[in-house]
């Protein structure tokens, strides 16, 4: 097959060009000739796609190195994303959409007087249009239907990669972490309140939340952490001992995998997540991982590598409490299950195999007609 992946930019740590970057390298790996379309290109992005995947930075009306047998749109609301969409229709290109959480209630509520404009003048008629929709789990599919849209749906989730190094849970430090956006809808205000519960019975455990400030909401978080009697640093997880919480600034690579594979387990307590590539990320390396029931990782819980909690800071204090508690090989046990969970369902040439797979059906389906 052909196949050409469409995404207005190619960012560094953000879970919609991981997503891209790593399925079109898998398919590409799989005998597939495989393109990324895109607007623009951050220049500290380090996800540049391997076996040979071409990256093109297209201007609506350019030509195409390729006429591709299916095309699959990543993310909405770019208006070059729609010009893009409407060309590739008036070719009779066969155009696929992953919404990649950008359907969900919470979402679509999010500063929804700039949304109602576009979402009428062409996004709702775009995501009607395509010919197949990929969700990463049952709650994203369930999002997309109580919208109204009939197109087929094929769930796939995030991947990620298995090194075989595992965390150790034994580390000196003592430290439950997030990873990912500082930002309001990533309910870090919940876990603050959480922690504080938390501190009043355990006072050598501490928590660190590493990520990107996004609109300045690290010093409210931080005005928060103060106001309920939260001590706070900023700088790396050496000397995060010395306060209750630490904000470690965006980071990538082995800094961030250093703090994932010396953390005791790993916060999720989003107010929405369709996904949650994080979560894979942390279960690979054998780390626990705690995450809100507005997130679809139920499955933590059955698997024994993990809990949920309800959006409550007594919900997830209680849960935090209960893991603290445990001694640490009963931790180091739900890391193991975690482990093997990813390795049965979320590596990414897993991933690519399936995604292969739905083209081909969406592709058979179409030449049915």
């Amino acid at each position: 097959m052909k196949i050409l992946h469409v995404i207005e930019k190619i960012e560094k740590a953000a879970g919609t060009t991981t997503f891209c970057v790593r399925v079109a390298e898998e398919l590409a790996s799989l005998g597939h000739e495989v393109a990324i379309l895109v607007r623009q290109i951050n220049p500290e992005c380090d996800a540049v796609p391997r076996n040979g995947v071409q990256v093109i930075k297209y201007d609506v009306g350019d030509g195409l190195p390729f006429e591709p047998d299916i095309v699959h749109f990543h993310g909405i609301w770019p208006p070059w994303q729609h010009r893009v969409q409407r060309m590739m229709e008036k070719k009779v290109y066969t155009v696929v959409l992953s919404p990649h959480g950008m359907l969900a209630p919470w979402a679509m509520a999010h500063k929804r007087w700039k949304k109602l404009i576009p979402w009428f003048a062409y996004q709702k008629g775009d995501v009607k249009r395509s010919k197949c929709i990929f969700t990463t789990a049952e709650k994203e599919t369930e999002w997309v239907r109580n919208l109204g849209f009939k197109s087929p749906i094929v769930e796939i989730p995030l991947g990620t990669d298995c090194s075989g190094v595992l965390a150790t849970h034994n580390a000196p430090l003592k430290y439950l972490c997030f990873i990912g956006r500082i930002y309001p809808v990533k309910g870090l205000d919940l876990l603050l309140k959480a922690w504080e519960i938390v501190k009043k019975q355990i006072l050598d455990w501490h928590l660190v939340l590493v990520g990107p400030d996004q609109a300045g909401y690290m010093g409210e978080l931080e005005k928060l952490a103060q106001s309920l009697g939260l001590s706070v640093r900023h700088g790396n997880i050496d000397g995060a001992d010395t306060a209750d919480v630490t904000f470690t600034g965006a980071l990538y690579g082995d800094d961030k995998n250093n703090v994932l594979l010396n953390s005791r387990g790993l916060l999720l307590p989003s107010y929405t997540e369709n996904f949650g590539g994080v979560v894979v990320d942390a279960l690979a390396v054998g780390v626990p991982v705690f995450a809100s029931t507005a997130t679809p990782w139920g499955i933590l819980n059955k698997r024994g590598c993990g809990d949920q909690f309800e959006l409550t800071p007594e919900s997830l204090s209680k849960v935090l409490y209960d893991f603290i508690s445990k001694a640490d090989d009963e931790r180091q046990e739900m890391g193991r299950r975690g482990h093997e969970l990813v390795l049965e369902k979320y590596t990414w040439d897993a991933i690519g195999r399936d995604m292969a797979k739905a083209y081909e059906g969406v592709l058979k389906k179409i030449k049915k007609f």
